[in-house]
């Protein structure tokens, strides 16, 4: 996934953009396919592009921990 990805989608249509295709522990997608990126990286820069045309993204999956969310969040939420 990708700005441009995301900014497709939402041409298309969507108001709510789904980040990410296997970054959860017990998906083998990305293995299975050598196919992937990391989760932060694609959900910040989905995220941001999402903000400039007001729509949302989600994204689960690539922590093994709730404390993991708390210090991964943390760098690109709003103030």
């Amino acid at each position: 996934m990708s700005a441009e990805g995301t900014r497709d989608l939402v041409s298309a249509g969507a108001d709510i953009v789904k980040v990410g295709v296997g970054p959860g522990a017990m998906c083998t997608t990305r293995m299975m396919t050598g196919v992937g990126r990391p989760q932060f990286s694609a959900v910040v820069e989905c995220a941001c592009e999402a903000r400039k045309l007001d729509r949302h993204v989600w994204a689960d999956g690539g922590s093994a921990t709730p404390g993991m969310w708390r210090w991964r969040w943390r760098p690109v939420r709003r103030t």
